[in-house]
């Protein structure tokens, strides 16, 4: 799918975010207060039995973390070089890659999905990836999808004309 130059300024923001990151350090967000916090709000309802895709997970904290708690986890992003680095980290780990709006699954393969911190960043909007979300859901399954709150802070970082990011683009 082709959204424009935006959507793929947005590619090249995530991969030099992953670039910055290793997957050590970003294991160790889950363990955060206010990540345990939202945990305990849907964890439960997860389905060990079921496969659970994390669509848009990047170096894969949340992949590796709900493996190692014994959930059947499949990562897809579209940052290529962040699913290579978390393969080499982790080889076991079952990762496709792909856009969100565009998973190489059949219809109705998950008894959960989950995102965190993506469907915000597409400038075409969300419907289209939650339509997605729900072709590749079973009936009945499990969607979370958590979004960053639009805060002051929030709005300035992305911002793209703000005096940060024009910096990084002349850098």
């Amino acid at each position: 799918m082709d959204f424009g130059g935006q959507y793929q300024q947005t590619k090249v923001e995530f991969e030099e975010e992953w670039n910055r990151n290793t997957v050590e350090d970003l294991l160790e967000t889950n363990y955060y207060k206010r990540a345990q916090e939202e945990l305990h709000y849907y964890e439960d309802y997860l389905p060990k039995n079921e496969w659970i895709l994390e669509a848009g997970c990047g170096l894969g904290p949340k992949v590796l973390f709900f493996r190692e708690k014994g959930y059947r986890m499949v990562g897809v992003d579209f940052v290529f070089s962040a699913l290579s680095r978390l393969k080499k980290y982790e080889p076991e780990t079952r990762l496709a890659s792909c856009d969100v709006h565009a998973c190489p699954f059949p219809d109705n393969t998950f008894g959960a999905y989950l995102s965190y911190g993506v469907v915000e960043h597409f400038p075409h909007g969300c419907q289209d990836a939650v339509r997605e979300a729900f072709r590749v859901l079973k009936p009945g399954g499990i969607i979370v999808i958590l979004v960053p709150a639009r805060n002051l802070l929030s709005r300035f970082i992305h911002d793209p004309n703000n005096l940060l990011q024009k910096f990084r683009r002349q850098s």
